[in-house]
C-alpha cells in the first residue's frame, strides 16, 4: 500500500482499494460511538479551572475504573464526550492549584452511574460539585488516548509519515496507536511565546522542521498539534479549541502564536471561532494560514461522489458545504493579526494541490492583516526560503501584540515593516 505524505485530494480518492476496506472497517468502529452530554453545576462560591473525566467502570467488582478521557473547563459548565457501549460515571472536580491532579481537599462531584449502548445519546447528567476526593474517587487507571501539553521530540513516528496515513485511513488506529493532541517539543518555558504548528490533511508535524529550526528560540518555542485528519472537520476543531484551553489553563500562557499549513487553516479557523464563542476570552494573539483550502476543494466532492468509502473529512472540504458556510460566523477581532501566505505554481491555477481561489476566499482576505503569494509548491512551502523568512515577520508581529504592551494597530509603524492590506 502506498504511504500518504502530501495533502491531496485528488490522489486520495484513486488510491487502491485496500486503504477504503481499512476505512471502511474503521468507519463502521466510530459509528458505534455515542454520547454523553450534561453539566457540571456548584453550589459554593468556590473558583478556578474544572476538570472533567468520564469514568468506565469495570465488570468485576472492586477492580479499578478506567479513565477514558477528561476535559479541562474554566468553570462549569456543559461537557460532552464520546463512549462505546459500556457502564459510565462522570466526576469532576475544581483544580486549584492548577496541577491537573486531583487532591483531597479539591471540591468535587460526581454523576450517577449510567450504562451505554451503541449509538446512544445520554444527555441528561449532572454533576454537583459538593464534596471531596474520597467520596468519589476509589483506584483508577489512565487510558486516555489524547493528549494536551506533554513533552515530546520530533523525530518520534506519532509525528511522521506513517501516522498521517493512520490518520486519514485508519483514525481510530491512530488515536489508539500515537495519541494524538498538542505536545510542547521543550518544557514549557513563561518567558517564552509559544507557537502552535498545526499540519494539513495526510500532513504531520514532522513537516514543520524547517520552521521550527528556523525560531529564534530566545524568544519562542515550539509546540506542535498532531490529529487524525480524516475525521469530520467539528470535531478536530473542538478537539483544538480544548487543547489550547487546556495549556492555557495549566500553564498561565498569556498569548500564543498559531502557524498552520493546508486543511490545518480549517480546522484553526474553527478552533478559533469556538474560541471567539467562549465566555472567556482567547489567547491565541496572531495567526498565519499557508497554502489553505478556506473554501474548500473540488477534489473532496468528487471523492464524495465516487470513492467506495468516504474519508469524513472530505464532506466538509466540499465547496460551499455546510460546514464551510459557517466557518467564519465568528469574525476575527483586531487582537488576533492574521497573515495570509497563498502558494502557486508558475502556470496554473493552484500549487500542485490547492487552488489559489480557495486559499484566497473573500473572508479570510477581508480579515487579513497582509496578503501574500510565493512561488512554491504546496508542501515545498514549509521549507521555503522566502515563506520561513514570512513566517518569521508574522511571528515578530505576534510577539509585538503581547497583552499590555502597545497594540501595532495603535502605532504609525508596521512592527513587520510592511504595509497592511
Amino acid at each position: 500500500m502506498r504511504r500518504i505524505e502530501t495533502s491531496s485530494l485528488s490522489a486520495l480518492v484513486f488510491l487502491s482499494g485496500c486503504m477504503f476496506n481499512q476505512l471502511d472497517s474503521d468507519l463502521d468502529r466510530i459509528h458505534q460511538y455515542g454520547r454523553v452530554e450534561g453539566k457540571v453545576v456548584v453550589e459554593t462560591q468556590a473558583e478556578g479551572p474544572v476538570t472533567v473525566a468520564l469514568l468506565r467502570i469495570p465488570d468485576f467488582p472492586g477492580a479499578p475504573l478506567h479513565l477514558v478521557e477528561s476535559v479541562v473547563q474554566e468553570t462549569p459548565g456543559a461537557f460532552v464526550f464520546p463512549a462505546t457501549a459500556g457502564r459510565y460515571r462522570v466526576m469532576a472536580f475544581y483544580d486549584s492549584d492548577l496541577d491537573q491532579h486531583i487532591d483531597d481537599d479539591e471540591l468535587a462531584g460526581a454523576s450517577r452511574v449510567f450504562d451505554m449502548t451503541r449509538r446512544e445519546r445520554v444527555g441528561d447528567l449532572e454533576v454537583v460539585l459538593n464534596g471531596t476526593l474520597e467520596r468519589f474517587l476509589p483506584e483508577v487507571v489512565d487510558d486516555r488516548l489524547v493528549v494536551a501539553g506533554l513533552v515530546g521530540e520530533l523525530d518520534d513516528e506519532r509525528f511522521g509519515p506513517e501516522a498521517a496515513h493512520d490518520g486519514v485511513w485508519t483514525p481510530l488506529e491512530m488515536i489508539q496507536t500515537h495519541h494524538p493532541g498538542l505536545y510542547y517539543l521543550q518544557e514549557y518555558d513563561p518567558e517564552r511565546i509559544p507557537v502552535l504548528f498545526v499540519h494539513g490533511m495526510a500532513g504531520y508535524p514532522q513537516q514543520f522542521e524547517a520552521m521550527i529550526d528556523a525560531l529564534d528560540t530566545e524568544r519562542f518555542q515550539p509546540w506542535i498539534f498532531s490529529f487524525p485528519s480524516g475525521l469530520r472537520l467539528a470535531p478536530l476543531g473542538e478537539f483544538l479549541s480544548q487543547s489550547i484551553t487546556e495549556t492555557r489553563v495549566s500553564t498561565g500562557a498569556p498569548h500564543i502564536c498559531l502557524v498552520v499549513h493546508s486543511m490545518g487553516g480549517v480546522v484553526t479557523r474553527e478552533a478559533l471561532s469556538r474560541q471567539l464563542e467562549a465566555e472567556h476570552p482567547t489567547n491565541v494573539r496572531g495567526l498565519t494560514t499557508v497554502a489553505s483550502p478556506l473554501g474548500g476543494m473540488d477534489s473532496a466532492e468528487t471523492g464524495v461522489r465516487m470513492a467506495p468509502d468516504v474519508v469524513p473529512a472530505w464532506y466538509d472540504l466540499v465547496p460551499d458545504g455546510g460546514f464551510l458556510r459557517t466557518l467564519y460566523r465568528e469574525p476575527l477581532p483586531d487582537s488576533i493579526p492574521y497573515h495570509l501566505l497563498f502558494t502557486f505554481a508558475p502556470e496554473g491555477p493552484d500549487d500542485g494541490v490547492v487552488p489559489i481561489q480557495s486559499q484566497l476566499r473573500e473572508e479570510a482576505q477581508r480579515e487579513a492583516e497582509l496578503i501574500r503569494g510565493f512561488e512554491a509548491t504546496h508542501v515545498g512551502a514549509l521549507s521555503d526560503e522566502e515563506v520561513l523568512e514570512h513566517v518569521s515577520r508574522a511571528l515578530d508581529r505576534c510577539a509585538a501584540n503581547v497583552p499590555q504592551a502597545t497594540d501595532a494597530a495603535d502605532t504609525d509603524e508596521d512592527p513587520v515593516g510592511e504595509e497592511p492590506n
